[in-house]
């Protein structure tokens, strides 16, 4: 006849223990991705930002009539728009893009008033 050990047997009656076991294994495999989802959330906050601060440096130049700000400033969303990896990304890069763009006659008109 078959015997078992008193560890298996205990176990059977504890199936807390044994699914704790199983939770904790779990969550220890799950680390890894867990640091990488972070990782993830944290450059693309970091890529919001440097664009948002673009984007204002952007509207700073055309308020003060720096037509070349504004340009330099639509150029540097232009190349984060083609590195930006998913397109709600690109989309708002472009609608500041767009913004900047449509600025650029108030630069212009402040720039020759500031030169008069």
């Amino acid at each position: 006849m078959a015997t078992f050990s008193r560890g298996f047997l205990s176990g059977l009656s504890r199936p807390a223990f044994s699914q704790s076991l199983f939770n904790l294994g779990s969550a220890i495999g799950g680390l890894p991705g867990q640091a990488q989802e972070r990782k993830k959330k944290e450059q693309e906050l970091q890529a919001f930002n440097q664009m948002a601060q673009a984007s204002e440096q952007g509207t700073a130049a055309a308020l003060e009539g720096n037509v070349e700000g504004v340009r330099q400033r639509i150029a540097q969303l232009s190349q984060a728009r083609d590195a930006a990896e998913n397109l709600p990304t690109k989309q708002n890069i472009q609608r500041a893009i767009d913004n900047l763009q449509r600025q650029l006659p108030g630069a212009k008109r402040i720039s020759v008033g500031n030169k008069a």
